[in-house]
């Protein structure tokens, strides 16, 4: 990607953005740098360094932070379900530290299950919990976009509550930027500002090789590159 671009002059009051910035499990996709660099410094040219925040496109966060966030909320309540079933069957939910899902099932569960219609449907489900658990597991470790949207697919209801909390600023380290113009012709401009991640540019390479957008320029949803 070309970042050798025009330089507009910004309003050093107000938030400026530039192209071509790094994110941490971002790896070659299109990122932008939220400077956080003191404005009067900035303004003044004494800062040898712009520090910044990585911003990502909404929907590439969804696959990376966003999905890390859903999926490890789903392991949670797949594991409270697990813990419902043990205790309802009254059954000490310790063994989920000491005894695998098989064992569980083989020495506890189903042999309740066969005098116990209830206890039965119980441990269908447990089988259901688990076999999900292991899936989501899989997709976290092989970090794939076909098998992450796929388990993200399935969860639908913490993918609502997770963008509920970045629409309305609860999503710790997380902020969401509505209809952000960019580079990249988006037809859905909305972005999320990485602010646990916090890197720094030379000025001067800064000045050079990457495009700046300004707070007039963000207002306006038409921009263009020049």
């Amino acid at each position: 990607m070309n970042c050798s671009i025009h330089l507009e002059k910004t309003n050093s009051r107000k938030a400026q953005f530039f192209s071509c910035a790094y994110a941490e499990s971002y790896e070659n996709i299109a990122t932008y740098g939220l400077v956080i660099t003191a404005r009067c410094d900035a303004a003044q040219n004494k800062a040898p360094i712009y520090n910044f925040v990585p911003v990502v496109r909404l929907t590439d966060w969804i696959l990376r932070d966003g999905a890390e966030i859903i999926l490890q909320r789903e392991m949670q309540d797949l594991l409270n379900r697990k813990k419902s079933i043990l205790r309802q069957a009254n059954i000490s939910e310790s063994l989920l530290d000491s005894k695998t899902t098989d064992e569980i099932l083989q020495l506890q569960l189903i042999p309740m299950a066969a005098v116990d219609k209830k206890i039965a449907v119980k441990a269908k489900e447990y089988k259901e919990f688990s076999n999900r658990e292991v899936r989501i597991k899989k997709a976290l470790d092989l970090w794939d976009n076909e098998i992450l949207t796929e388990e993200i697919k399935l969860s639908r209801k913490t993918l609502d509550q997770v963008i509920q909390e970045l629409a309305s600023n609860r999503l710790v380290g997380h902020y969401l930027l509505r209809e952000m113009p960019s580079l990249y012709n988006d037809k859905n401009g909305d972005y999320v500002a990485l602010l646990r991640e916090i890197h720094h540019i030379k000025k001067s390479y800064s000045k050079k090789n990457h495009y700046w957008i300004s707070e007039r320029t963000y207002s306006n949803p038409k921009h263009t590159r020049r």
